[in-house]
């Protein structure tokens, strides 16, 4: 079950980013069109249209609801199965598969939506590069290092060329976010098992279909360039796929 399911899942996780990332690019496209169109005919319209957008949000957080559900269903029958086979070393997989779903869920509702927040004044094609570039230095500051430090995060952040602190708001968040992964390496670093952080690739190399996965509107018949988020390993088990850039 683990094999054949668990690519389907890691495409289910990539739709979804994928959804919600367009989801967050037209908003910011209709707030640019309601400071630039000056007309009533014009205004009206952008009312239609930014009514529409509310009813996405509306099904979006639905979606994003019910696929978490599922996960949770999931992860409980991965359970039920583990449990009949019996064996400690089943139970520590199982851990660690729970944490490699906290893991998901960390990326695609902390660190993704930090990112969209960085990334909204830049017009759409610097964003998309923006936004790889930002995702592959906030894991880093949360997953390559010792410790998470909020520094660190507040460095990948556009503004921080800017100015020197976030803000009260902005702070708070960067703090939640470190502690969530402080909280997530703690938990692993409890299990038995040789966990990893993968950010290792090759340059040049095609996709390795087996250990990674590419990052939103990358073409994947092009050579890999960079890791922007890496991958969840126990051992040989890769449980979490790596999402790679390239071109």
């Amino acid at each position: 079950m683990d094999n054949d399911t668990e690519p389907k899942r890691d495409g289910a996780d990539h739709a979804l980013r994928e959804l919600v990332a367009a989801h967050d690019d037209l908003r910011r496209d209709v707030e640019e069109l309601r400071r630039r169109l000056p007309g009533e005919r014009e205004r009206r319209l952008l009312s239609s249209v930014t009514n529409a957008v509310s009813r996405i949000d509306g099904r979006l957080s639905t979606l994003e609801q019910h696929y978490q559900h599922l996960n949770r269903r999931f992860t409980e029958i991965l359970a039920q199965r583990h449990s009949e086979s019996g064996g400690s070393a089943n139970n520590a997989v199982l851990r660690h598969q729970e944490l490699a779903e906290k893991f998901r869920f960390l990326m695609e509702q902390d660190v993704l939506r930090f990112v969209a927040e960085g990334v909204r004044e830049y017009d759409r094609r610097a964003r998309e590069q923006a936004r790889a570039a930002m995702t592959r230095e906030v894991c880093r500051a949360l997953f390559l290092g010792a410790d998470p430090r909020p520094a660190d995060i507040w460095q990948a952040h556009p503004h921080s060329r800017d100015r020197n602190h976030p803000g009260r708001q902005l702070e708070d968040f960067i703090e939640a976010l470190a502690e969530a992964a402080r909280s997530l390496r703690r938990e692993i670093a409890e299990l038995p098992g040789e966990q990893l952080w993968d950010f290792e690739f090759a340059p040049g190399e095609t996709i390795d279909k087996a250990r990674q996965q590419v990052w939103r509107g990358s073409p994947p018949d092009l050579p890999v360039r960079d890791v922007i988020v890496p991958g969840y390993v126990l051992g040989d088990r890769v449980l979490v796929l790596q999402q790679v850039l390239t071109g």
